[in-house]
């Protein structure tokens, strides 16, 4: 049980440095790994000479999972303890934890047992720990399956050396915690040992390479009891030593799909009376039990006996298409029903309560919807997939966790469309850009498919500018109309819809644009997004000459891509089109000297097109970046890279005016 103090302050402690000796030159660099036992060199070290720029440094990484014996049978503890050094206050962000724990119905899992400690080392030779308050822990919802335990441990500054531990006992066997060894910063060493029992068993996955050491060995202690079963504990250790950060986040789906990691999968039960149950399944399999299961296959016949008594006569669908009608009834749930923002496979509610409340998760809306559809005719399936940031699907085994979400796949006419009845602004025809992740399973008791969930559609940006240029003011009056569509419409509404601060803020960015007046003309329905701006941006003047920026602070001015190589794709998430015309007012008296290149690059990666017309009065400035794919492999990864490289240079490259003598 926590211990709760009656203060909100944190205890401190000054402590004289007993230090932990660590003998010889050659376990210089081997820290102690005893929770609360901290050596002199841990707070010697300023930086970790393998990553010099490494904003914290991840010491030790310890997890146990065990299976305790309770009164209806066994809970899986967990025990976890981690230390890490803070190199600078870029590193603080290392220092706010959250532990996240399961809830299903009136089954939940406990975390129990925090400790957390802050060590720093003062100038008289004393070390200050600063002990976490219980009272400074708190609860948060995530979703209705999952909670965190959030805190950030206090007094901690550059050079502070952190550490915590806890207990985490879950009575669901299902959920055998995961371990990551990797994390954005490195790990000197991480450690995850699993004390299986014969009543359970369970295969992993290992994603991103081999252990350092792995070890498997029947327990030494003394044997334990279950009934009348006697056995011993099967360990298995999994070590990795000194492994890098990982660093390069820019454009992935998910970090998740990248680190060093191990996922478990339960797959039999075996009862100490013989009987045994068989939990891992095939796809078939799969199918089968969704399509049998009340709250998936069950809940879509329920809402289609409900949608031909209470929905379709109601809904003139007479003389219509199937094209038409698909559109008619999606959009129909979209605007009479909200979406809780709960991600979900399984319904909660029954479909009369979710009729009634009006609201739902998003298991509840799309196999609703797909009811509804087929009570109209219209053959519907679901699709199982997992979110972007849930990680990637791994086809070659069958395990119903890769999914947290489910979408709509309609038989139509013209050919199949994926559909997601959760967002209002799309077009019925469109998923939601956090489902674009590889493939999903389509659930259809005729046998296994897949379907990719990738758009077929670009987005569009789009931005037409005008400028009248005063270099006696060393400003330029500007005039910018700007059209966005598909998901960047759906981006633009969902930041910023109509408010005109947020938006006048974002174009602010820096001191070169000064926004006078944001309006929002012919803004249209769906993912359609428009919107205009009056304003003045400033002229840089060199020596006597004028530098005009055509499109503005618009286009990007870095490239993201910063590493050498990558060995994962460059996501981008969807396609896009960026268009910019920029038209100039040369100032009476003054002429241009310097023009930017002309370009012209057209292949299967990307187009990019750069193209000035002038006269004597006016310059026009078109250009068009074409991203022609929404994943490039890690093969592709230096052809855009370089490509960046080349749009950064030609999209902000300035025009140079000079007065005429």
């Amino acid at each position: 049980m926590n211990r709760v103090l009656q203060s909100s302050q944190p205890i401190r402690l000054l402590i004289v440095l007993f230090f932990v000796a660590l003998a010889g030159a050659s376990t210089a660099q081997r820290y102690s790994q005893e929770f609360g036992v901290i050596a002199k060199d841990e707070f010697d070290l300023e930086l970790y000479s393998d990553d010099p720029e490494a904003e914290a440094l991840i010491l030790f990484d310890v997890g146990d999972s065990y299976f305790l014996e309770g009164n209806t049978g066994f809970d899986i503890k967990f025990t976890h303890s981690k230390r890490l050094k803070i190199f600078t206050s870029a590193g603080f962000d290392y220092a706010e934890i959250e532990i996240p724990y399961y809830v299903e119905g009136n089954k939940r899992e406990r975390v129990e047992e925090i400790e957390a400690f802050t060590y720093n080392q003062l100038e008289n030779g004393t070390m200050e720990r600063i002990s976490l308050n219980q009272q400074d822990i708190f609860d948060e919802v995530k979703n209705k399956y999952y909670r965190v335990k959030k805190f950030a441990f206090p007094g901690v500054k550059a050079g502070s050396i952190i550490e915590y531990r806890y207990k985490l006992i879950s009575p669901f066997k299902f959920n055998l915690p995961d371990w990551a060894f990797q994390s954005t910063i490195p790990t000197l060493y991480s450690k995850y040992t699993v004390r299986m029992v014969p009543f359970y068993e369970y295969i992993y996955l290992m994603q991103g390479g081999k252990f350092d050491s792995h070890r498997s060995y029947t327990s030494s202690e003394l044997p334990r009891y279950f009934g009348s079963v006697k056995y011993n504990d099967f360990v298995h250790e999994f070590t990795k030593k000194n492994i890098p950060a990982f660093k390069d986040e820019t454009f992935i789906s998910s970090t998740d799909d990248y680190i060093i990691k191990m996922d478990f999968q339960l797959t039999q039960v075996n009862n100490p009376n013989g009987l045994k149950t068989e939990i891992i399944t095939t796809w078939p399999k799969l199918i089968e039990e969704l399509n049998d299961h009340e709250n998936f296959g069950k809940y879509i016949k329920k809402a289609q006996k409900f949608s031909e008594k209470t929905i379709l006569p109601s809904l003139n669908l007479s003389n219509k298409t199937q094209t038409e009608k698909a559109g008619l009834l999606v959009d129909y749930v979209k605007n009479d029903f909200s979406w809780d923002r709960y991600y979900a496979k399984y319904a909660n509610q029954s479909v009369k309560e979710f009729y009634a409340a009006k609201q739902g998760n998003a298991a509840e809306i799309n196999l609703f919807t797909i009811g509804l559809l087929n009570a109209a005719g219209i053959k519907a399936k679901p699709v199982l997939i997992s979110t972007r940031d849930h990680g990637k699907i791994t086809m070659d085994y069958p395990f119903s966790h890769f999914f947290n979400y489910v979408v709509i796949i309609i038989e139509l006419e013209s050919g199949k469309i994926l559909t997601d009845a959760t967002e209002p602004l799309l077009t019925f025809d469109r998923l939601p850009p956090f489902c674009f992740n590889d493939n999903g399973l389509i659930i259809d008791e005729a046998g296994v498919g897949w379907v990719g969930l990738e758009s077929p559609k670009a987005s569009l940006n789009n931005y037409t500018i005008s400028q009248k240029p005063d270099p006696d003011s060393l400003k330029s009056t500007i005039l910018v109309s700007s059209q966005m569509t598909e998901f960047e419409g759906l981006k633009m509404h969902k930041n910023y819809g109509t408010d005109d601060r947020l938006l006048t803020e974002s174009l602010e960015k820096g001191e070169y644009l000064d926004v006078h007046k944001v309006s929002f003309p012919g803004r249209s329905q769906n993912s359609q997004y428009s919107f205009a701006f009056t304003g003045a941006c400033q002229l840089e003047r060199v020596d006597g000459k004028f530098l005009i920026s055509p499109f503005l602070n618009l286009p990007i001015d870095e490239n993201p891509l910063k590493y050498p190589s990558r060995t994962y794709p460059v996501d981008f998430t969807y396609k896009t089109t960026d268009h910019y015309q920029s038209i100039i007012e040369i100032p009476e008296g003054y002429r241009v000297t310097y023009l930017p290149s002309n370009q012209n690059i057209d292949d299967h990666l990307m187009t990019i097109k750069y193209n000035i017309i002038s006269t004597d009065k006016s310059l026009t400035v078109d250009g068009q970046i074409e991203y022609k794919k929404a994943v490039y492999s890690s093969g592709e990864y230096l052809r855009i890279k370089n490509r960046l490289d080349t749009i950064v240079k030609t999209f902000n490259d300035q025009i140079v005016l000079e007065k005429i003598d």
